[in-house]
């Protein structure tokens, strides 16, 4: 992308990304994304499947943000809430079929801790 282009374009409805729980649902994404990029166990379909929903949290947020009442920007929240919910079950079908989940089990109590802190105080 053109860093020009970007730059402009950057303050545009884009308020979110100062948003700390934005900045960190990029780096739960980013963290996913490390972990399952390079393994070749996880079936495909249930790799895809962590991973659409890990981002759809920041998505979620950044949506939420640019709504214009505090209702429409709660519902987003409680749906980026449901994303990072929806990892458990993938998770727990992987641990019935025997793979080895370590590291998923470490990123979902990051996503666990990460909602917990930031929606419960």
């Amino acid at each position: 992308m053109d860093e020009q282009l970007f730059n402009r374009n950057r303050n545009i409805h884009r308020g979110f990304r100062g948003l700390e729980i934005w900045k960190k649902a990029i780096e739960i994404y980013k963290l996913v994304y490390n972990l399952l990029k390079d393994d070749h166990i996880v079936p495909f379909k249930i790799k895809a499947q962590i991973e659409d929903s890990v981002l759809s949290i920041s998505s979620n947020i950044a949506e939420g943000y640019s709504r214009r009442t505090i209702k429409e920007n709660l519902r987003f929240y409680e749906i980026a809430l449901s994303s990072a919910a929806e990892n458990y079950l993938p998770c727990e079908i992987l641990r019935f079929l025997g793979y080895c989940l370590c590291k998923l089990y470490c990123v979902l109590l990051i996503i666990d801790y990460f909602f917990n802190y930031y929606f419960t105080g």
